[in-house]
């Protein structure tokens, strides 16, 4: 099940002042000119009780302009009535002031956290502007799908199996050999215009400046993965034991291996923009790795980027995916073509 909570945030002071002022309103509504006479009998059994919490209300707010009769009748009901209209609007205005006084802290503290949140969790801010709503779901039954006809799963054994099996399979495929189309197989020719001897070096063990630079360099406020090691802990770690981590990743590509529990990753299924409904498709995962084995694949790509730059490796129509290249310019450029079309009314034909 979906679980959107809304709290109610209404602090208890305003409520409270808010009562006695709902409370009245019940009394006006009872004692109108077209409700008195039909309701007068049944007033007058509960007057005790009611007149002395009207007494213990104005003797609160010091209000001294309203006369309470002993007991409600024609002869009274007007005066009073008007007398108690009166203190109904002091007590609005009351609530008023102490409603206004809230909006005003409650601007002044959100407009403090904004700026808090613009320099250390710009996540949160953008939330907050968009009034996202944090969705959670709860995968305690699935819906199982089988001939186009559906089931109801609460088997907790058999929910594990078949989301394991969706977020396996959810991308479209499974990771197995393929077959190359032939009209495909010449882009995936090595290309002879590509030395190969220039990635000799690309799985040698970094030296120790090359690992201290991809660490600092590292993104904070990201998920860890299932060690719950983060980017910010590598980032503080004592000279002894980034010096140690250096080692282990040496060994690592000196063996061409790595730990199996860096295959392994945690995934977190997030709720699509609608209802859960117990299927698992209107969910998108999300993959948690270990940060140190993330930090060996960006060690591995800066060396790819180096060495595509250093050896005109992407040529033609390549502007992303490299360091100093950006899509920028060919989005100018289309955005221009585009604009030319329009203004001379002719027609094109743009394939992505």
């Amino acid at each position: 099940m979906t679980s959107v909570q809304h709290k109610d945030t209404t602090p208890e002071h305003l409520m409270e002042s808010y009562r006695p002022i709902k409370r009245l309103n019940r009394l006006l509504s009872y004692i109108s000119p077209k409700s008195f006479p039909h309701n007068s009998n049944e007033i007058n059994k509960d007057w005790n009780r009611r007149s002395r919490y009207i007494t213990e209300l104005t003797s609160k707010h010091h209000y001294k302009d309203l006369t309470i009769p002993p007991m409600l009748n024609n002869n009274n009901i007007v005066a009073f009535r008007h007398g108690l209209k009166k203190f109904h609007r002091v007590l609005q205005h009351k609530h008023s002031l102490l409603y206004a006084q809230h909006n005003n802290e409650q601007i002044r503290k959100f407009i403090q956290q904004r700026c808090e949140d613009y320099h250390g969790n710009q996540s949160h801010m953008i939330d907050s502007f968009l009034a996202r709503e944090k969705r959670t779901i709860v995968i305690d039954r699935v819906l199982q799908t089988v001939d186009n006809h559906q089931t109801l799963v609460t088997d907790l054994t058999e929910i594990k199996r078949l989301t394991n099996t969706h977020f396996q399979t959810c991308p479209g495929g499974i990771h197995e050999e393929k077959t190359i189309p032939d009209q495909w197989k010449q882009q995936y020719t090595p290309s002879d215009s590509i030395d190969g001897s220039i990635y000799t070096g690309l799985m040698n063990p970094p030296t120790e400046s090359e690992w201290n630079e991809v660490i600092h360099n590292l993104p904070k406020h990201k998920a860890a993965g299932p060690s719950q090691i983060s980017n910010e802990m590598l980032q503080n770690l004592s000279s002894n034991m980034s010096t140690c981590i250096w080692k282990y990743i040496s060994a690592c590509l000196q063996l061409n291996d790595i730990p199996d529990a860096w295959r392994e990753a945690r995934i977190y299924p997030i709720p699509k923009p609608k209802e859960w409904e117990c299927n698992l498709t209107n969910t998108r995962p999300i993959t948690l790795l270990e940060t140190i084995r993330k930090a060996l694949v960006r060690l591995l790509n800066n060396r790819l980027a180096t060495l595509m730059v250093q050896h005109n490796i992407l040529k033609g129509n390549q502007f992303a995916g490299v360091p100093g290249s950006s899509t920028f310019e060919p989005i100018r450029i289309i955005n221009e073509i585009i604009e030319d079309a329009r203004e001379k009314d002719k027609e094109i034909w743009i394939l992505f």
